[in-house]
């Protein structure tokens, strides 16, 4: 089955879903709010259209995914505001991710959403449409293949002990699929249309770094352990890679000049505090794998 058919974070408001444990996006949506709002003064500088259109493509759920619809209205009020014009413009918001995300706890949130902004901006705002849109764009969203052909045994990303040819594969899969991504978006996007990408990368240009693959490592400790008890095969683990890969911002700059449909206007990096310590972060994957027992029946 393929990964986008399954793929999806854990929908409604209980203590394991996305919405109660997703501050660190909170933290990185607020982060690169300047840069949208620099994207939209941008695009905004010479003319005002009278209908406002923002694609969110991975918008997960949960109040995370209404902060950056907030921004935009908030900064394209602003505009208005200095421009003396007496409306905002009307807003589309096309809100895009795996065909299992969980749109129904989204749009329950919306009543108390729209609430707010009529409290906030009254008769200025123009009219305000958010549409879910589950599975539309995913053929061009990244990342979301294991390279194929991949030999990682002992490992479930790129780690310290992963041949080299595993890094490669990644990287390459990854070029093919940004690539992808960027020429889908140029077709779709208006003249003069913006476009702000976050992704979670590296600091480090070598891909075995500590830094770079401690999480897998540990998450690779979790999972032979639960070899060791006789709760998953070797072989299990062995096919499995998770599809993800931790690119340096040179790589993405690179394939974004090669793709040429898009200028690079800006690019900026800049790390999440740890919270926890290095002993208490084994500790915590210690704790996920007990947990993976009890939900999969064997504790």
């Amino acid at each position: 089955m393929a990964v986008q058919n399954v793929l999806h974070m854990i929908g409604g408001d209980g203590k394991n879903s996305y919405a109660k444990n997703s501050l660190v996006q909170k933290i990185v949506i607020s982060k690169t709010r300047p840069i949208l709002e620099e994207a939209i003064k941008n695009m905004l500088r010479d003319s005002m259209p009278t209908c406002f259109n923002v694609g969110d493509l991975g918008c997960s759920t949960g109040p995370n995914t209404l902060l950056p619809i907030s921004y935009v209205i908030d900064k394209i009020y602003q505009i208005c505001q200095q421009k003396e014009l007496d409306k905002t413009p009307n807003f589309q918001m096309f809100l895009n991710d795996l065909i299992g995300n969980d749109f129904n706890s989204l749009f329950n949130l919306l009543p108390d959403f729209y609430e707010r902004l009529e409290k906030e901006y009254g008769g200025v705002l123009g009219s305000c449409f958010i549409l879910g849109l589950p599975g539309s764009s995913m053929e061009g969203f990244f990342f979301v293949r294991v390279p194929e052909g991949l030999v990682n045994k002992g490992n479930v990303n790129f780690g310290r002990t992963s041949p080299p040819e595993v890094f490669q594969a990644y990287l390459k899969q990854f070029q093919k699929d940004l690539h992808l991504f960027l020429s889908l978006r140029s077709e779709e996007m208006v003249s003069g249309g913006q476009m702000v990408l976050t992704f979670t990368g590296r600091s480090m240009i070598d891909p075995s770094n500590i830094d770079c693959c401690y999480v897998w490592e540990m998450l690779t400790k979790s999972l032979l352990q639960m070899i060791e008890e006789g709760m998953i095969e070797e072989s299990d683990m062995d096919s499995f890679n998770v599809p993800l890969y931790t690119s340096h911002e040179e790589e993405v700059k690179e394939i974004v000049k090669m793709e040429g449909s898009f200028a690079l206007e800006k690019s900026e990096s800049f790390e999440i505090d740890g919270h926890f310590g290095d002993s208490i972060v084994d500790n915590l994957f210690l704790k996920f794998a007990k947990e993976c027992e009890r939900e999969l029946g064997f504790g």
